[in-house]
């Protein structure tokens, strides 16, 4: 595992905001899964709900087409986001901050967020600050990757971020009221390992570390990934998405 950098994370995903619409395939599709769990709780209304991490709005848009609400609440650590959440509805209020470090007094009927906590240096902690922001009876829900997502990259670089596996995050949430915990595994299939590692810079997730590539380093990466990752299409990334939803607990 590789200690995080909350500003080197910020930094990546600033630049990467003009390219994450059009690469982050596995987010919008994260998007419309977590969506589609929501609604099958059921919950139609809502009239006030928070989302931590909305990046460039891929769930803010979602929600804002297919539930009513009185109130939502975006947040996000970087600044930028407000004009992508401010292009999808001038309704949406903007909040910037670290999940970790938000204080808010007020409750909350529904949080959610898509592709985000597993930036938490904390999960547990998070996600017993988020409850407590939670009306009696309310609902977290939120998709995370699991313990085999990006698993070439980590092999190959042994450097990644401490992701858990479906059982560790069942007993990590065990005092909570568990309505879903689901993961999938999506392959990603690229011409070459260069188009991986484009891939990952343009969605933001290249955030743990300044890494410099030597021209040796980059061959050698190459060269393992087309050994151990082929494809019939080139070479393949795996992504391992988990969807999450928890009932308020007064624990």
């Amino acid at each position: 595992m590789t200690n995080l950098d909350k500003n080197l994370v910020a930094k990546r995903f600033r630049k990467s905001l003009t390219t994450y619409g059009q690469n982050a395939v596995v987010q919008r599709h994260m998007t419309n899964r977590l969506g589609e769990f929501i609604k099958d709780i059921p919950l139609e209304h809502a009239d006030s709900v928070l989302e931590i991490g909305c990046g460039t709005g891929f769930l803010t848009e979602y929600f804002i087409q297919n539930f009513s609400f009185n109130r939502y609440v975006a947040n996000d650590i970087i600044p930028e986001c407000a004009d992508y959440v401010d292009m999808i509805s001038p309704e949406v209020e903007f909040l910037e901050g670290d999940v970790e470090e938000l204080a808010l007094d007020e409750k909350f009927d529904l949080i959610v967020s898509n592709a985000t906590l597993q930036w938490a240096e904390d999960l547990k902690s998070v996600v017993s600050k988020l409850n407590n922001m939670l009306k009696d009876r309310g609902i977290l829900a939120f998709s995370i990757f699991g313990n085999r997502n990006l698993e070439q990259m980590s092999k190959i670089l042994q450097r990644g971020l401490k992701y858990y596996s479906v059982d560790q995050l069942r007993e990590l949430f065990s005092d909570y009221k568990i309505l879903l915990v689901q993961d999938e595994i999506i392959k990603l299939n690229f011409e070459s390992p260069i188009d991986v590692l484009k891939h990952i810079k343009f969605t933001g997730t290249n955030a743990l570390t300044e890494y410099r590539w030597s021209k040796s380093g980059l061959k050698n990466f190459e060269s393992q990934y087309k050994r151990f990752y082929t494809s019939s299409e080139g070479v393949y990334l795996t992504y391992h998405p988990v969807y999450v939803i928890l009932e308020k607990t007064n624990s």
